[in-house]
């Protein structure tokens, strides 16, 4: 838990700080290239730093901590990004391989949809959200209340079904 402490405490995180800043901030424009974000990188680094400042202290390389931190800072803003990025793009249209001919076939949203009616709705869903809204298998595991493993085989099992499915349709047509 963080507390307040008095200006000598803020002073020695001040300077350790800006002994490190410059580098912190390099680290950070190197990953990620918009300026505000940023800026808003180095805050959270700060408060992480000024949270944590007594155990980071009596570490033997507080530099290294204040390093990693701002790199795991930086994937997590990465991270946002692409899954924020992939939910606001269109996302529906998938290539499957269809014979030998390495022909490819684009399926669109309506056909996405038609092949996720055809499985069960728990299975769907996990589908839906995973491959198509991007959540990662431990968010969905968090969000589910099931395990990460049952959750990663019933998207197995119902991407297999998925397959099935059109490889019955590719067969017909």
């Amino acid at each position: 838990m963080a507390c307040i402490q008095g200006p000598a405490r803020n002073q020695d995180i001040l300077k350790f700080w800006n002994r490190h800043r410059y580098q912190i901030y390099k680290l950070c424009s190197y990953r990620i290239h918009d300026e505000l974000s940023i800026q808003d990188l180095l805050q959270n680094v700060y408060i992480r730093l000024h949270t944590h400042y007594e155990d980071v202290r009596k570490l033997d390389n507080p530099e290294r901590w204040l390093i990693r931190v701002a790199e795991n800072i930086c994937y997590d803003e990465i991270r946002y990004r692409k899954r924020t990025q992939n939910v606001c793009e269109k996302y529906y249209h998938y290539e499957t391989r269809r014979n030998s001919a390495n022909l490819q076939q684009t399926f669109d949203e309506q056909d996405i949809n038609s092949l996720l009616d055809k499985i069960s709705p728990s299975l769907g869903t996990l589908v839906d959200l995973h491959y198509l809204k991007g959540f990662s298998v431990g968010e969905l595991s968090e969000m589910t209340g099931i395990k990460r493993s049952t959750v990663s085989k019933r998207i197995l099992v119902s991407v297999e079904k998925m397959r099935q499915n059109v490889l019955e349709l590719v067969k017909k047509s």
